[in-house]
């Protein structure tokens, strides 16, 4: 049997994860809709820190996401944006990652769509990512076709 802390902290997690499904999840939708982001993928964790992400690839190679995750100890939802492009030739991934904002949950929540759009712009318009590191063998077997 549960205790009561642990079917509150079971309640909690519903809560979040409910506010996902029905408020954040059109959002990003929308922003799919808004940007012909026909490709984009949302996915969803609802266990631990609950997040969303939203992921595209543009027709340049390079993979583009925003991310939101939820904090049920603070209260807080984090949106970061992230952006990354492979190199099977020289075996390498450049990278870059960005904190946009966090918002406190539900009282600026009204603000998300807003940071969204800007989140979208930002990592929209990277060219040139800033960090590199050297793909794994199991990486490079994967970007070839050779692992799935």
């Amino acid at each position: 049997m549960k205790s009561y802390w642990d079917r509150l902290a079971a309640q909690k997690a519903q809560q979040i994860s409910d506010y996902l499904d029905n408020n954040i999840e059109p959002l990003l939708k929308k922003l799919k809709e808004k940007h012909h982001l026909d490709r984009a993928q949302i996915s969803k964790r609802h266990w631990g820190s609950p997040d969303i992400s939203f992921r595209w690839e543009d027709d340049d190679g390079m993979g583009r996401s925003l991310h939101l995750i939820f904090d049920q100890g603070s209260e807080l939802v984090a949106l970061e944006v992230s952006a990354w492009k492979d190199d099977k030739a020289k075996g390498e991934r450049r990278w870059g990652q960005e904190s946009i904002v966090s918002l406190k949950v539900p009282d600026e929540l009204s603000q998300l769509e807003e940071h969204l759009e800007k989140a979208y712009s930002k990592v929209a318009s990277w060219k040139d990512l800033g960090k590199e590191d050297k793909l794994t063998p199991n990486a490079m077997s994967w970007l070839k076709g050779e692992l799935k």
